[in-house]
């Protein structure tokens, strides 16, 4: 189905329209199946290498991968709205500042997360970034603004006392991580699905085609549980 015009401002920090590039990438509808949302990292897009991994390793599931707005508040809201116009099965990938989103996403949506890198705290880890910033794939400038961590913190907040099941949790990280430190994850998460260390990887996670079989195997447990899992 079409797009609904509120997605719009959604795509964009600044006036203008989704690009071409971006449009593959659009969440709508579809009839059947799982889906897979990605959410990915500060200052990148949606139709990012990553994206196209996804996208060639599961041909038969749905991959939504937005370009997140700049503003928090913005990507919460274009978060929701996909979560309410799909009823399918649903994992979450998110990598650092995506890797936050989507842990609030499997929190508040209480769904399957596999999160890389992820920058669990972006209120301490993203301060020395305000101001105008450009996306790495296209060269888009945005500004991030010091009230941003301020939202970051109040989601934060909102999910502390909720949780989720940690055996919904799958953690991918680097021990070469040059931004985020990761070595308390498996004490923070000691039920987590997964919780698996990569050597020179970096921050941005270039081992990332290596996942695709634990991204396969959470999407086939996640539909045994909802009783609707086929042959692979």
């Amino acid at each position: 189905m079409s797009l609904p015009l509120i997605l719009f401002k959604y795509y964009i920090c600044f006036n203008g329209i989704i690009s071409r590039q971006d449009r593959s990438a659009q969440p709508i509808k579809t009839s059947g199946g799982s889906m897979i949302l990605y959410l990915h990292g500060f200052r990148s897009v949606g139709n990012n290498v990553k994206y196209f991994i996804l996208k060639n390793a599961f041909k038969d599931e749905e991959i939504i991968s937005p370009t997140l707005p700049c503003n928090p508040s913005e990507t919460l809201s274009l978060i929701e709205t996909i979560m309410a116009a799909n009823t399918d099965e649903f994992i979450v990938i998110g990598t650092s500042l995506g890797g936050f989103y989507a842990y609030y996403t499997a929190v508040m949506h209480n769904i399957p997360a596999a999160l890389i890198n992820p920058s669990l705290r972006p209120w301490e880890t993203l301060p020395s970034q305000v101001g105008m910033q450009r996306r790495i794939e296209t060269g888009e400038p945005f500004e991030w603004k010091a009230e941003y961590q301020d939202f970051l913190r109040d989601m934060n907040d909102r999910i502390e006392n909720m949780g989720v099941p940690d055996h919904y949790l799958s953690f991918f990280l680097s021990t070469d991580d040059e931004l985020i430190d990761h070595s308390q994850i498996p004490l923070q998460f000691p039920f987590a699905r997964n919780v698996k260390f990569f050597d020179n990887s970096g921050h941005i996670f270039t081992r990332f085609q290596e996942l695709v079989p634990y991204f396969r195997e959470i999407l086939k447990e996640t539909k045994m549980e909802s009783g609707e899992a086929g042959d692979d």
